[in-house]
């Protein structure tokens, strides 16, 4: 099995950066953190960290991803049960005399609530520090780890050009959410469901470019994107069974491109 070492200023950065070399997915590797750096002021690191990436079996992928599935349609079942629990709840009728009201729309599952520890603290300081007192940060602890949801007005000045706000306030998030050695912790840092709704856009882009390559036969080189974003779109068509897709050029400038087969 396939195996590579990825130097980068966080273990996030380098996970990413290695899956996306190896053209995997992250179900698909196994991940060992060999030097996790030096920390400085807000756990900035002196010493980049070195992480290892290592190519599961097939065999132990699917395991892997069966058991994911059997979670996923678990919890879609539980999730069945409160919503129509809630709608027999709400749908009883009211006395007469008193004015319905209608009940919001429930809000996504992202987990369990969680106070959010030291990461969502840091959050709030920054956020305070910008001048955004009235910001509302919501922590929540779920299969991918920390969920960190920001509310209140004026928030797409924390999104900034295509996430890119957004993105600095995740780094240095996770920076702090990983101090210390251990198992690393994922964190994700989001508004108006931005993270969501960027998802889907790359998706239906890779989806569109890929039949464009499929009907010319030429090759289409995409925007600069972070890993995570770049993964996405390896991920969206790494089924596709008219084109394939790898990254060139160095950070910040890598891309993804789509060829055909």
């Amino acid at each position: 099995m396939r195996s590579i070492e990825v130097t980068a200023k966080s273990v996030d950065e380098a996970i990413f950066m290695g899956i996306d070399q190896l053209g995997l997915s992250i179900d698909q590797v196994d991940i060992e953190i060999i030097e996790e750096g030096g920390r400085r002021l807000f756990g900035i690191g002196s010493k980049q960290c070195v992480v290892r990436l290592t190519e599961r079996a097939p065999e132990e992928v699917e395991r892997v991803l069966e058991e994911q599935e059997k979670q996923a349609e678990q919890e879609a079942q539980e999730k069945k049960e409160r919503q129509q629990a809630r709608t027999r709840e709400h749908g009883r009728k009211e006395p007469r005399g008193r004015k319905s009201q209608r009940t919001a729309p429930p809000v996504q599952d992202w987990g369990e609530p969680v106070d959010g520890g030291a990461e969502a603290a840091f959050l709030r300081e920054v956020l305070r520090q910008m001048g955004m007192e009235d910001a509302v940060v919501d922590a929540f602890s779920g299969e991918s780890g920390l969920y960190l949801r920001i509310s209140g007005p004026s928030m797409g000045i924390l999104i900034g050009r295509r996430g890119e706000t957004l993105n600095a306030l995740q780094y240095l998030t996770s920076l702090i959410a990983n101090r210390q050695e251990g198992e690393y912790r994922r964190v994700i840092v989001d508004t108006e469901n931005y993270r969501g709704r960027r998802e889907d856009t790359l998706k239906r882009l890779a989806k569109r470019m890929a039949e464009d390559v499929r009907r010319s036969g030429k090759s289409v080189s995409l925007e600069p994107m972070n890993p995570y974003e770049r993964r996405i779109l390896h991920a969206s068509l790494q089924d596709n069974p008219y084109v394939s897709t790898h990254s060139e050029g160095e950070e910040p400038f890598r891309h993804v491109v789509i060829t055909a087969k």
